[in-house]
């Protein structure tokens, strides 16, 4: 994962989950830069990460993502916006091998919490101060969801946690 730089990216609003601060897949930041220099953007920093398909979410100078340790376990990591410094990391185990291999899911941030879904569905929530795990389930065992490989992101409104769900031709083929 690399974090590239136009001059404004660290003064930028969060961008909490997938589709940023709404759920729309837009941003609404002014004054961004509408070329690149001839050589590119300036590299901040850069930080290694397992295979996937994962995007990070940005709250509060964290960014957090989920990432994969290959056929072993999902990992939580929380960087500093500014430097790429890890903060802090928690495991969970999640042993196997999928067709595609890796995370796929961008983590959901609120004020108090970090939400995830592994791709064997693991679903934590963690404590965003202490990172202490808080609650978890598994949607196959707990929920007797047939389909691993959990494309998916938790959403938030106000005070309720929704568990969205593509289905399995969502990410690869037509229906």
């Amino acid at each position: 994962m690399a974090l590239l730089t136009a001059g404004l990216l660290l003064q930028a609003d969060d961008w909490p989950r997938l589709g940023g601060v709404e759920g729309r897949g837009y941003s609404t930041e002014t004054g961004v830069a509408r070329t690149w220099p001839k050589d590119g953007p300036s590299m901040l920093w850069s930080v290694e990460v397992g295979t996937g398909f994962a995007g990070p979410a940005v709250y509060d100078g964290r960014v957090y993502l989920l990432d994969r340790e290959a056929d072993r376990a999902d990992v939580l990591r929380c960087l500093a916006l500014e430097s790429g410094q890890e903060l802090w990391r928690e495991t969970t185990d999640a042993p196997g091998r999928l067709e595609y291999d890796g995370s796929r899911n961008v983590p959901t941030v609120t004020p108090d919490f970090v939400f995830t879904v592994g791709p064997f569905g693991h679903f934590r929530c963690y404590d965003r101060k202490t990172h202490a795990p808080r609650w978890s389930c598994h949607l196959v065992d707990d929920f007797k969801d047939p389909d691993i490989d959990h494309p998916e992101e938790p959403q938030t409104r106000a005070e309720t946690l929704a568990r969205t769900q593509l289905p399995r031709w969502g990410m690869t083929q037509a229906p």
